[in-house]
């Protein structure tokens, strides 16, 4: 399903203000995968022209929901971060998110 997502921290802290006009917001594909005994469930944001296997823009593992704000869903979940060559960390991220109508 098409969706608008807004990143809602920076290096794990929540960013202050108002949100951007929600055209500002990432758009594309917004896919979930079901978790197996292999890998988290995850929510993935995919450039709609995008092949299954590329075009990621966000992916957020572990996503649970927040909360409902109006016509848009608050999620929280682990985001992988690179720390350099091929070593990656993980961030608490949450995404703001419209679906598209």
């Amino acid at each position: 399903m098409m969706a608008r997502v807004l990143l809602m921290r920076k290096m794990g802290v929540l960013t202050k203000g108002e949100p951007p006009p929600v055209d500002q917001w990432a758009a594309g594909m917004l896919e979930f995968a079901n978790a197996n005994s292999e890998a988290p469930r995850r929510l993935v944001l995919r450039l709609a022209q995008a092949s299954p296997d590329r075009g990621v823009v966000f992916e957020l593992i572990r996503p649970e929901l927040v909360g409902v704000i109006g016509q848009r869903m608050r999620l929280r979940g682990i985001e992988s971060v690179p720390l350099g060559g091929t070593d990656r960390g993980a961030m608490i991220q949450e995404w703001l998110v419209e679906l598209a109508r």
